[in-house]
């Protein structure tokens, strides 16, 4: 028959397990937040170039079609030449499209250091034992 004293321990080591384990669950459950919240954020971040590219598609369609007629009639009395002032109203319209289709692959191309165990694992950063 166990001694008061031994049975004492015994429940006090359990109480130690069973502390634990919630903590253990409370550690787990907040870093799955934590992945859930970075997931979000890249989301984000991709929802957002994506949106960048395919409005600067839109706005290099529309300002091939009307900027660049709009500045052609202006430069054709200077260059005397329809060709010369439509090609430098394209190299204009061209500049502007290249500048934001760079700035969408930023958006889409652009690193952010983990934070959570979860996403630094995937990244590879985490070394598992």
């Amino acid at each position: 028959m166990p001694t008061p004293k031994a049975t004492h321990e015994k429940r006090s080591l359990s109480e130690l397990l069973k502390k634990l384990a919630d903590e253990g669950l409370e550690v787990a459950r907040a870093e799955l937040d934590l992945a859930h919240a970075e997931a979000a954020g890249l989301a984000k971040q991709y929802v957002t170039g994506v949106l960048i590219c395919l409005t600067s598609f839109a706005v290099a369609i529309a300002a091939f079609v009307i900027l660049s007629q709009a500045l052609a009639l202006e430069l054709e009395p200077y260059f005397n030449s329809p060709a010369v002032a439509y090609l430098i109203a394209g190299l204009v319209m061209m500049v502007i499209t290249i500048f934001l289709g760079w700035l969408g692959v930023s958006f889409l191309t652009r690193k952010h250091k983990p934070v959570g165990t979860i996403f630094k694992w995937l990244n590879g950063q985490r070394k598992t034992s």
